[in-house]
């Protein structure tokens, strides 16, 4: 069976939601790549890639943003 989960993120203007969102992908690339050992999650890429965010006080994203690439993971059986 597949599980299907949806991460909602809302919040004011300018408040870090697509930077928090980037850690959320930063987190389940690591994960669906099988957690690589000698590797920490959050020192594995040089920056955050995925939604758009920039400092400053103009908006950078509008609207509802969708992740397009769904992560495959593996629980703890070793199950898809």
């Amino acid at each position: 069976s597949v599980l299907g989960l949806l991460i909602g993120v809302a919040g004011k203007f300018r408040k870090g939601k697509s930077f928090l969102l980037n850690f959320f992908i930063r987190y389940l690339n690591y994960i669906a790549d099988g957690s690589p050992s000698g590797q920490d999650w959050l020192e594995r890429e040089q920056s955050l890639k995925g939604f758009p965010w920039k400092s400053g006080s103009e908006r950078d994203t509008d609207g509802i943003v969708f992740w397009s690439k769904p992560f495959l993971v593996k629980d703890r059986n070793g199950k898809d």
